[in-house]
């Protein structure tokens, strides 16, 4: 399944670690691990995936998520999206 079918199946609906909420910044600079693993808990809480939008996520430890129905980890492509 591609990541458009992914957000597409969800009705358009997945976790924006970059909005309001959560406060990635995608700079490469500063850490993101904190609004990335808010954004995955309150995705793992009520279904639904986890967007990244283009950029380099600075993360400094582990993310934690589990295998759960509807739950994905989605970024805008390889040369676009780096978790760094």
């Amino acid at each position: 399944m591609t990541r458009r079918a992914i957000l597409d199946k969800q009705s358009g609906e997945y976790f924006n670690v970059m909005g309001y909420a959560y406060g990635a910044t995608g700079n490469g600079v500063t850490d993101d691990t904190t609004a990335i693993q808010n954004a995955i808990n309150d995705a793992l809480s009520v279904g639904g995936p986890v967007w990244l939008p283009g950029g380099d996520y600075l993360i400094t430890a582990s993310l934690s998520a589990l295998n759960l129905p509807g739950f994905a980890l989605c970024g805008a492509g390889p040369d676009k999206t780096r978790i760094v």
